[in-house]
């Protein structure tokens, strides 16, 4: 019996919880180690910490997995454009081609890693994933090899983009 009573003492079950602060949401209490000043006691109250949690956590946390210090502006995820040399390297595009990691390309080296992704069946947002640009990117390269994104009609409010070619029979007449 000892053992439990001593268990329950390291664990501060015997102790009353020490108010500090009222819950930011309900006016509630709030034990003096919650750090965020919201109690969770009701579901009002669970959403709105929750909802600071996570606008807290995507501040500090990087894309890459490492931390960033509050006040520091976040970098843009995307790979920066290198300027034109007139040269296609094949390394750089095999290494967006397969997402290895984000690397820094020239346009043209763009325009032939969406090209092989195309040729593979990739759709736009495994584009935006390997070569680490933004949709809109994407867009204009596939414009510039006679692309483009139109919504999946065949889904009633899709938000699934596919890729057809400009060139295509836009007839009806056929169905």
């Amino acid at each position: 019996m000892s053992c439990l009573l001593e268990n329950n003492r390291r664990r501060g079950k015997n102790r009353t919880p020490v108010v500090a602060l009222p819950c930011k949401v309900c006016g509630g209490p709030v034990s003096k180690r919650n750090q965020i000043g919201i109690c969770r006691v009701n579901k009002k109250c669970r959403q709105a910490a929750k909802k600071l949690h996570d606008h807290k956590y995507h501040l500090t946390h990087r894309a890459d997995g490492s931390r960033q210090k509050d006040g520091e502006s976040r970098p843009h995820r995307q790979t920066v454009t290198l300027p034109e040399d007139g040269i296609i390297d094949d390394t750089a595009v095999y290494i967006a081609v397969n997402g290895l990691r984000r690397i820094a390309m020239t346009h043209r080296e763009r325009v032939e890693a969406v090209r092989r992704l195309l040729l593979q069946g990739g759709s736009i947002r495994e584009m935006c994933d390997n070569l680490h640009v933004q949709p809109k990117i994407i867009r204009e390269i596939l414009d510039e090899l006679g692309f483009e994104c139109v919504r999946n009609e065949h889904i009633a409010g899709s938000r699934i983009m596919i890729i057809l070619p400009k060139n295509r029979n836009r007839n009806r007449s056929d169905m």
